[in-house]
């Protein structure tokens, strides 16, 4: 029934579910608490346990909870469809807490009402190629020192992060979340989120048709280089706040309303990328920084790039136009885009519009394609163009 645990062991005692073997609709279908330990499946090698997994689907609060020590091991398990969605409560898939421990490799987690797999206060789970897609509130968190590894294989199945509202967030210092080449596309807000001082490794990930497709705010770090994509995001395909810092190195944000967005001293590192086509690519205020050096950050329906309140943008040997306007920097912003073309999309001559500033905006554009809205060289009280 929904209310009775199905097996639980406690101080020191263990139990060995077989493969195939399990509990489905129960309360909690396997918890480990106060160093108790769990196995579960059977399999003389790896692909045996991967493909022979114990079953616990359809636990109203967790499918595998795993607490003060608790310790799971269960490769290739089925926790699906686990954690009817209660505000604050920590339901799901693969929960563990408090120095717990869990290996779930290749398990399937996915339509959890809250959280695919969380590990939180020093606890770690192996989850490496699992499918936690269609939670309700995350698929993969890691809090407060938790520890999760979410790599993702070729071969996995399923739609890993995708499909949630949060795909995969990692928060709190000592926190992170190692998901490499993982898709967390279609999120309902975040693809990827780490703040606090948190930290996800999202290597050749792709974060695309979702509201924001990597966030890192608060100190928060996201590596997010060799090609991972962000494409079709209603709001931004990157964006960095509050000091937190996302590496963005070949990677692509495109189709969305901002392709790449800075903050409040939040950092976006990208050379080489792609960011066409949005209603904005760059967007950068409040001594946000962007460096996107030989990026191609073209079509724009509206500013190739938009620069205000002490904001900087690098992006040198590369091309950033625009519709209407290819760079506005405006209130002491910061630009370098020497050896760039930047005229607006599709021209083939210098215009007013490709470099506009005011109050007091600094432009280098030293051997740049494209015109400008004061005389170049001449200092105005919107500031200066460098151009040669």
């Amino acid at each position: 029934s929904g209310n009775v645990n199905g097996i639980m062991v406690m101080a020191g005692a263990s139990s060995h579910v077989l493969g195939g073997s399990g509990v489905k609709f129960a309360a909690n279908g396997a918890v480990a608490l106060h160093g108790g330990t769990i196995n579960a499946g059977s399999g003389a090698t790896d692909a045996d346990y991967w493909s022979n997994g114990s079953i616990f689907d359809d636990s109203t609060q967790c499918g595998l909870f795993a607490q003060d020590g608790g310790v799971i091991v269960a490769p290739g398990v089925s926790a699906r469809r686990c954690g009817t969605y209660v505000s604050n409560e920590y339901y799901g898939g693969a929960i563990a807490m408090y120095g717990s421990t869990m290996n779930v490799q290749r398990g399937k987690f996915d339509h959890a009402g809250m959280y695919g797999v969380l590990a939180r206060d020093g606890s770690k789970v192996n989850a490496r190629a699992t499918d936690v897609s269609y939670a309700g509130e995350m698929g993969y968190f890691a809090l407060h020192g938790g520890i999760i590894n979410a790599r993702w294989f070729a071969d996995t199945g399923g739609a890993g992060a995708s499909y949630c509202k949060i795909g995969v967030r990692a928060m709190g210092a000592g926190s992170s979340i190692e998901a490499e080449s993982l898709k967390a596309d279609h999120c309902t807000n975040e693809a990827f989120y780490a703040d606090e001082g948190a930290v996800i490794n999202a290597r050749g990930s792709t974060a695309n048709n979702s509201s924001t497709g990597y966030t890192a705010g608060t100190g928060g770090v996201i590596n997010a280089d060799q090609a991972s994509n962000a494409n079709n995001c209603s709001l931004a395909g990157v964006y960095a706040y509050e000091g937190g810092k996302v590496v963005f190195t070949n990677g692509q944000a495109s189709g969305c309303d901002v392709g790449i967005r800075a903050s409040y001293g939040g950092e976006v590192i990208a050379p080489n990328v792609v960011a066409s086509t949005n209603r904005i690519n760059f967007d950068i205020y409040k001594q946000g920084k962007v460096y996107a050096d030989n990026c191609n950050a073209i079509n724009a329906t509206n500013y190739g790039a938009q620069i205000a309140s002490g904001g900087e943008l690098n992006a040198t040997n590369g091309a950033v136009r625009g519709a209407t306007r290819s760079i506005f920097a405006t209130d002491g912003a910061r630009v370098n885009v020497s050896y760039s073309n930047v005229r607006l999309n599709s021209a083939s001559a210098d215009s007013a519009n490709d470099i506009v500033i005011y109050d007091g905006a600094v432009v280098t554009a030293r051997g740049t394609q494209g015109g400008t809205s004061t005389p170049a060289n001449a200092i105005t009280y919107n500031g200066i163009i460098f151009k040669a």
